[in-house]
């Protein structure tokens, strides 16, 4: 039922091709709201968590000033957070590593 004083109904008559239908996804980032990450990051995000202004250039310093992914299955490769954050502290900031966590 419709309201009293609304107006008729209209048709939609769009000339406009109809959309078809196509496999697009939303970045990750624009997902995440801001201040909030993941515990475990693939590399586009670990760049962006690092201030990298590329995936490329993040994955060249991996190794050297970032850690290697914690997590490695296949093709899949991810870093974890506390791992990040320890490599992009200050040196006075750094916590000292206990030699019975590799253990």
């Amino acid at each position: 039922m419709r309201e009293p004083g609304a107006g008729p109904r209209q048709r939609c008559t769009s000339s406009a091709p109809p959309i078809q239908q196509t496999n697009f996804r939303m970045p990750r980032l624009a997902t995440i709201p801001t201040g909030s990450w993941p515990r475990r990051m693939p590399a586009e995000l670990a760049a962006g968590y690092c201030g990298e202004p590329t995936v490329d250039a993040f994955l060249k310093r991996v190794g050297s000033e970032y850690p290697q992914p914690r997590i490695t299955q296949g093709r899949r490769r991810l870093w974890l957070r506390d791992d990040l954050d320890q490599a992009i502290l200050p040196p006075d900031l750094q916590r000292v590593r206990d030699v019975a966590e590799d253990l």
